[in-house]
């Protein structure tokens, strides 16, 4: 009888151990993953950084271009104003 609950005590100590071995696995191949997925998301995370600074640059380029068309248009409005208003004169 003593031998009979000495083995059940002995297979589930050895249960228990066996769950708390499998839980220790668990939590290391799930730190394992959260590292991979942190060092992803740190690549994405640069990435997106370089991306938005690209749009901004292209963005700035874009306003640049316009604003030298317009100052081309005016210089030549301004040309011509002044030509008109010069004949104008005489």
């Amino acid at each position: 009888m003593a031998q009979m609950i000495n083995e059940r005590a002995s297979t589930s100590i050895e249960c228990t151990i066996a769950e708390y071995k499998l839980l220790e696995d668990m939590n290391s191949v799930t730190a394992q993953r959260y590292d991979d997925m942190k060092q992803v998301a740190s690549g994405v995370a640069t990435k997106l950084s370089q991306l938005n600074q690209k749009c901004i640059s292209r963005r700035l380029e874009e306003a640049a271009t316009i604003l030298d068309q317009y100052v081309t248009s005016l210089g030549s409005f301004l040309l011509h104003w002044k030509s008109d208003y010069c004949c104008s004169l005489h």
